[in-house]
């Protein structure tokens, strides 16, 4: 049994206090053992809804930690267990079992940012209405994620709609995604595609202390960032490191029309995945370096398969006797324990990981102490998680990680879009 931090039975008080409420602490301070805190103080049955990665390390945590009976559930054809006392499922399978928790876990539940997803109708019914849907009736709901604004502010319109309706009515009118877009974000007219018509485009956040205020002053939400826990903590070193990139005709051509573009134009991210191919060779070189002087694995993030494609054909090339693992968006949940498991107990000597793919439930702190970045995505949160693999509870050597941009308009593009969203966020969260 793991022993909660003095910070994680506060924040389990929290949640038992509120019933429903949001645990927005940074990736790595430990929510997992925090929301389980709280559910032995309440009792009854446990539904958590988690992404597939996460469902075994959930269920894990609930027999090693609470000592309960708990069902993996993987299809909608599963037969449900009259005995267990917990319940953990994807949310694909959230709205095919009618289950009648008393305390429902919403985990990384940043994936309900889009009011429209089936995912988002099923945990929260049409609309964020709270009808036909898992949520409802539960005494207890808990939402837990560590970056609950990925892009901007209308992330959190789902889960404050559908919890706290009329909190959002009594302080800003508001009832719709619409005009809390027009409260609290900045939009504006584009046109991705020369056939589409132009359409109304979030590209930033407005108002962020009132929905700062709003948040934190209602109790909806309690947050720990990394500096709670830093007395069990090592430090942690970011870098920006600059790396060469073979300049090539398409390369500058995608450039030239990608400046006149936004950040989610399919030019800027054509733009975006040459560059980082043109900079990998460069990356692979720095990574072998560093790896040389270690003792221990190192990790190696990037954005784009293609990238990732060309990092492990550099690093295997010259006939280096490297062993290279990898996760990507197409690694099996074995395969991905697998890579795990070598890198944790250091049998293998890189590991290549998608960032998409990086984000939960994957815990690399026993294996290394340093990672690499060959490009970064818009994300702020995602760069965020990422790095979290590494330094988080558990880790006891200092951390580094170095952030590898190229003297070119795309990285320059993204490190200030990048920026701006943390800055704008951090407004809203912190």
């Amino acid at each position: 049994m793991m022993t909660p931090l003095p910070t994680q039975i506060k924040d389990a008080d929290f949640l038992v206090r509120q019933r429903r409420a949001c645990l927005f602490s940074e990736p790595g301070t430990g929510k997992t053992l925090t929301a389980l805190e709280a559910w032995k103080q309440v009792g009854g049955r446990l539904v958590v809804v988690a992404p597939p990665i996460a469902l075994g390390m959930w269920a894990k945590n609930i027999q090693d930690h609470c000592g309960k009976r708990v069902q993996r559930i993987k299809s909608g054809k599963d037969k449900i267990d009259d005995k267990a006392d917990a319940f953990v499922m994807s949310y694909a399978m959230a709205g095919k079992f009618f289950l009648q928790p008393n305390v429902l876990v919403l985990d990384e539940a940043d994936a309900l940012k889009t009011l429209s997803s089936e995912r988002t109708k099923a945990v929260f019914g049409v609309r964020c209405k709270m009808t036909q849907c898992l949520a409802y009736g539960v005494p207890y709901v808990w939402f837990l994620t560590g970056t609950p604004i990925r892009r901007y502010a209308d992330d959190l319109y789902p889960v404050l709609q559908a919890l706290w309706p009329d909190h959002l009515q009594k302080y800003f009118g508001i009832s719709s995604l619409t005009a809390f877009q027009n409260k609290f974000c900045v939009t504006q007219m584009r046109r991705f595609h020369p056939r589409q018509p132009m359409k109304a485009t979030v590209i930033g956040n407005k108002n962020e202390d009132q929905l700062r205020d709003f948040i934190y002053g209602n109790k909806i939400a309690v947050r720990r960032t990394m500096a709670d826990v830093a007395a069990y903590m090592p430090p942690l070193t970011i870098r920006q490191v600059t790396v060469d990139f073979d300049n090539s005709d398409e390369l500058r051509e995608a450039t030239g029309e990608a400046v006149y573009a936004g950040e989610a134009d399919p030019i800027m991210a054509k733009a975006r995945r040459l560059l980082g191919v043109a900079k990998a060779n460069h990356v692979a070189e720095y990574v072998y370096d560093v790896w040389e002087q270690l003792t221990c694995p190192v990790l190696v993030l990037y954005w784009h398969k293609d990238v990732g494609t060309a990092l492990e054909e550099q690093l295997k090339s010259e006939n280096r006797l490297l062993t290279i693992r990898k996760i990507d968006g197409a690694t099996s949940q074995d395969k991905r324990a697998e890579a795990e498991a070598d890198f944790n107990a250091q049998h293998c000597d890189i590991l290549l990981g998608q960032i998409a793919s990086m984000g939960v439930a994957i815990n690399l702190q026993k294996g290394s102490h340093y990672a690499v970045f060959a490009e970064r995505d818009w994300s702020p949160a995602a760069q965020e998680q990422a790095l979290r693999r590494l330094w988080r509870l558990g880790q006891d050597t200092h951390v580094q990680i170095d952030i590898c941009e190229a003297e070119h308009p795309m990285d320059e593009a993204v490190g200030m879009v990048v920026t701006r969203k943390g800055k704008s966020a951090t407004k809203i969260i912190d």
